[in-house]
């Protein structure tokens, strides 16, 4: 079983394993995760990705990438508001070829700009995206046993059945889980995850870490004009966790498992209770959790999980 000392050192062999920047222009870049441990990312990409993840994370979503990097989906009034604001901007822009990281910029954008739900507005975007997720989901060689059940999840999301999406969900993720750690102890699940990687500097408070770039903007802007000093030391203590878009899908990843599969302690049965914990779903204290945004985050979590599974790999390799 992997360990804490095991991580630490598969955490240097992931950063030694990433891409350098070409001396040499090349068009290729990463559209997925696997493919970011093949070609180098533009650091204004990576940068972008990791605000864009703050946002999310913020906000109680995972980082989505059922997105198709050969047709970017968006949804309507997504992208109608995208395109207001390159008008406002006065600059004109092909709305038409939108890229793989636009489409996280635009889910920004209407946000924070258009004070938009970002609930609706992920939403809006796994409808465009829905069929893509479902069919990338059954074809993931990791659930290949598991295709009556993807089966039977999207079924019950056509009729709107949320708790039954989100309680097979849940069961799917704790397999995804034994999968990626490589072992069929059944008590074995997220957490076990979430605690390595806390025994080695990253917990729910300090996932961001993972991101620099946005750590350091953060600390500098948000926190007070913090001296360059110590603006200087914080970068050269997070240099060695920059792992390009790598970073900010662990890091989201951390997040949302942190909050959603953490211990439950108390039953509260309370009809207001919204959230979505596994503990407290599966041991029935709450019962109000079944909702179209919810479903959507919990199939977005899995779905980037399996993104991840190359880099669990490396980081999970004992």
């Amino acid at each position: 079983m992997i360990t804490k000392e095991k991580l630490a050192l598969n955490l240097v062999t992931l950063k030694q394993r990433l891409p350098t920047k070409p001396k040499v222009f090349s068009p290729k870049y990463p559209k997925t995760i696997r493919e970011s441990l093949q070609y180098y990312c533009n650091r204004r990409t990576v940068h972008g990705l990791q605000f864009a993840t703050v946002n999310l994370s913020e906000n109680n979503w995972p980082l989505p990438w059922w997105i198709n990097p050969e047709k970017i989906r968006i949804g309507f009034w997504n992208k109608l508001n995208y395109q207001k604001w390159w008008k406002a901007l006065k600059v004109k822009k092909n709305i038409k070829t939108i890229e793989v990281y636009d489409f996280f910029a635009i889910i920004v954008i209407n946000q924070s700009l258009f004070k938009r739900p970002i609930d609706e507005v992920m939403i809006e975007a796994f409808s465009a995206n829905r069929n893509y997720a479902f069919a990338r989901l059954s074809t993931n060689p990791i659930l290949q046993s598991k295709k009556e059940i993807m089966k039977s999840i999207q079924l019950s999301y056509k009729k709107c059945n949320w708790i039954a999406c989100i309680t097979t969900l849940l069961s799917l993720i704790d397999y995804v889980t034994r999968k990626l750690l490589k072992t069929e102890n059944l008590s074995m699940g997220v957490l076990k995850i979430c605690q390595l990687f806390e025994q080695n500097g990253f917990s729910l408070e300090t996932a961001n870490n993972l991101m620099p770039f946005s750590t350091i903007v953060q600390s500098h802007f948000y926190k007070g004009m913090s001296p360059m000093e110590e603006i200087e030391k914080l970068h050269i203590k997070l240099e060695k966790t920059d792992f390009g878009i790598i970073g900010p899908a662990l890091s989201s990843f951390i997040r949302f498992a942190n909050i959603y599969y953490s211990y439950y302690k108390s039953d509260s049965d309370s009809a207001q209770t919204m959230q979505i914990n596994r503990h407290a779903i599966l041991h029935g204290s709450i019962s109000n959790f079944g909702s179209i945004t919810n479903t959507v985050k919990v199939i977005t979590f899995l779905y980037l999980m399996l993104e991840l599974e190359p880099v669990f790999d490396i980081l999970l390799a004992e």
